[in-house]
């Protein structure tokens, strides 16, 4: 292979933008990484142990795929088992159970904590719910690769996102959305290089319904929301931006997401204010008990998080965890030309630094601002070595 074709595979490989003609084609390197992405995980599907929030998860999909295989609506509104959390994912769970049999509840008994995947009489059900988990993962990368392939390749194989896109939990759908939700504010913003007028508002709505779904799935992937209104406002100062019509902008793209959320959250129908104060009131409350402050973890545990593997090294044949987070810090000050990225990936990491609750799933919120900020990174090197290879030759 000559040097000039692996130039032009480097560069298609890093390119935000479409492959020229005569490169390999865009589809064909997402197609390729997501093949990776599935390979990993499908071996941790069938693989990693049974984690212990996955009863918790799995029982409340089949309460709700219960009450629609009764078509009790109203059963819906009230269930309440983890009322702590959102229903959106535990439903597509329930739905994803609706072809199996039915079943009221799976023991603890039946889904022991650190056994294999088919050790327990549950498997069927486990390996359901994983797999909608997965193909939430799959999507998140597909999408990813196809703006920068880099990323995507790096997304695909960082253990933390294997783990949580490969076991039942919450993880999964939320960072999909939360990504859907920057990426079509991002074509928006394209939209507009000199002043706000009606154009493309289909990408705006679009972004208020991935938000409003991202916080009918979990609370913490909201901080893309937050990105994005800060994003806005510094938009808005560069471009000297009617102030008012940005601020109408800011409340239509908000108040839509909020509809969303309370459609889509059948927890807040009976009383949509009292128990979405006692929603997120109880994960402050939590954040302060004895249960999380006896971990004793340090404010920089996240990075820690980012740095190793996501559980046992054995679970996972491909380990580049330290080598991704080397990346993202030399990438970190390139990404600024990629302002919305940069702040969403700050405003996570400050958040995950600052909030109490330092569990190893939360690094979720950042990952995908992260492998970007990883890939600016691996391109650096990459010009770095393309340059030497041009040396060398001549």
């Amino acid at each position: 292979m000559s040097i000039g074709t692996v130039s032009s595979l480097g560069d298609g490989l890093f390119s935000m933008s479409q492959t020229h003609k005569g490169n390999l084609p865009r589809f064909l390197i997402v197609v390729l990484i997501v093949l990776v992405a599935l390979f990993v995980r499908i071996r941790a599907v069938n693989s990693l142990p049974i984690d212990v929030d996955e009863t918790t998860y799995l029982n409340a999909g089949l309460g709700y795929a219960h009450l629609m295989r009764e078509g009790d609506i109203k059963g819906i509104a009230w269930y309440n088992n983890n009322a702590e959390h959102p229903p959106l994912v535990k439903i597509l769970y329930g739905l994803s159970f609706l072809p199996l049999p039915p079943i009221d509840e799976i023991q603890e008994k039946d889904l022991v904590v650190g056994d294999s995947v088919f050790e327990t009489d549950a498997k069927r059900w486990l390996l359901m719910g994983r797999y909608v988990t997965m193909v939430g993962g799959l999507v998140t990368v597909a999408v990813l690769a196809w703006i920068n392939p880099a990323a995507g390749l790096l997304l695909a194989v960082h253990t933390s996102a294997v783990r949580y896109s490969s076991q039942i939990g919450l993880e999964a759908v939320p960072a999909l959305t939360a990504f859907l939700c920057v990426l079509a504010y991002q074509q928006w913003v394209k939209r507009h290089p000199v002043e706000l007028d009606m154009k493309s508002w289909g990408w705006l709505v679009l972004s208020s319904i991935m938000l409003g779904l991202t916080a009918s799935s979990k609370y913490v992937y909201c901080v893309a929301g937050l990105a994005i209104g800060l994003h806005l406002a510094w938009q808005g100062w560069r471009k000297k931006w009617q102030f008012t019509r940005m601020v109408q902008v800011l409340l239509l793209w908000g108040g839509l997401a909020m509809l969303v959320f309370l459609a889509s959250d059948p927890f807040l129908w009976p009383r949509p204010f009292s128990r979405l104060m006692e929603s997120i009131q109880y994960h402050f409350s939590f954040a302060s008990k004895e249960h999380v402050s006896q971990y004793g973890y340090p404010f920089w545990q996240p990075l820690f998080y980012l740095s190793r593997t996501a559980g046992q090294d054995g679970w996972y044949r491909i380990r580049t965890d330290l080598a991704i987070m080397t990346l993202a810090v030399f990438g970190l000050y390139p990404l600024r030309k990629k302002p919305l990225y940069w702040i969403w990936l700050v405003m996570s990491l400050v958040f995950l630094l600052l909030w109490k609750t330092k569990w190893p799933q939360y690094v979720m919120i950042l990952l995908v601002p992260y492998c970007l900020a990883a890939a600016e990174g691996m391109k650096m090197l990459w010009s770095w070595g393309k340059k030497r290879m041009t040396k060398g030759v001549t």
